[in-house]
């Protein structure tokens, strides 16, 4: 793949990210249309842009052509110059809406609310390793201010499960931090912090009793490296209910 190609798709996925987690909207009377429709889920091996967009039969040679090396670059970089704040120490504040776009309502409380007010690390901030190394292929927008903890778990679903389990908690919604294991066995908060702990033998998995009851951030975090061992992609698709693409939301 050419350098021009990469940096077209590095400006898609910017775009794309943009519209989907700050839940933006075409205006009314808009011709824009969307980026692309066909996106596979995947599980934790890493991904390349051929893993996610279909390309169908463009292989991009004809618009390269069309575009000097030069001008591509002023492109991505007004693109980016244009829906970045700097300034912004939250999600909704750090990235602007897209021109023609305009933000969707989202009720205080809400995942949506939740997300947009996420608080960020400062702008051009590295993204890092559980570890505090700098990851080496670093093409992130912003940095979420998110704990990682000191183990290499969290990965793909794992980050959507953290910031489920941190949202619920954040809005009284405790009861409701369930998560299933691979195997099926559903790992909920409550059973954690009132001092149970799972006890796993073979392929069988059991709470056991003899733990303090406390729902410390210690604990919650422990709960959730409990979690990110044991779930993954797989069983996180099996508890989820598919939607048409008109219905997606933030």
């Amino acid at each position: 793949m050419g350098v021009n190609m990469k940096r077209s798709f590095i400006t898609i996925y910017v775009v794309l990210f943009v519209v989907l987690l700050t839940g933006c909207v075409a205006k009314e009377g808009s011709t824009d249309m969307p980026l692309f429709s066909n996106v596979k889920t995947v599980g934790k091996a890493g991904l390349t842009p051929e893993d996610i967009i279909d390309h169908s039969e463009d292989t991009g040679e004809n618009r390269d052509a069309l575009m000097p090396e030069d001008e591509d670059e002023n492109v991505e970089e007004n693109v980016a110059h244009a829906i970045i704040n700097p300034m912004g120490e939250i999600l909704k504040e750090r990235i602007d809406v897209p021109a023609g776009y305009v933000r969707t309502p989202e009720a205080e409380g809400s995942l949506g609310d939740f997300l947009r007010n996420y608080r960020l690390l400062p702008d051009g901030s590295p993204v890092l390793l559980y570890d505090g190394r700098v990851k080496t292929t670093d093409s992130a927008v912003c940095v979420f201010d998110m704990y990682l903890g000191d183990k290499d778990l969290q990965q793909c679903a794992d980050s959507v499960i953290r910031v489920y389990a941190e949202y619920m908690r954040a809005t009284g919604m405790e009861e409701k931090i369930a998560f299933h294991f691979v195997s099926g066995f559903l790992c909920d908060w409550t059973s954690y912090k009132n001092g149970n702990r799972i006890f796993v033998n073979g392929n069988d998995v059991s709470w056991k009793s003899g733990s303090n009851v406390t729902d410390s951030d210690e604990v919650f975090e422990k709960y959730l490296e409990t979690v990110f061992n044991y779930a993954s992609t797989l069983s996180v698709e099996r508890e989820s209910e598919p939607i048409d693409i008109a219905e997606i939301q933030i």
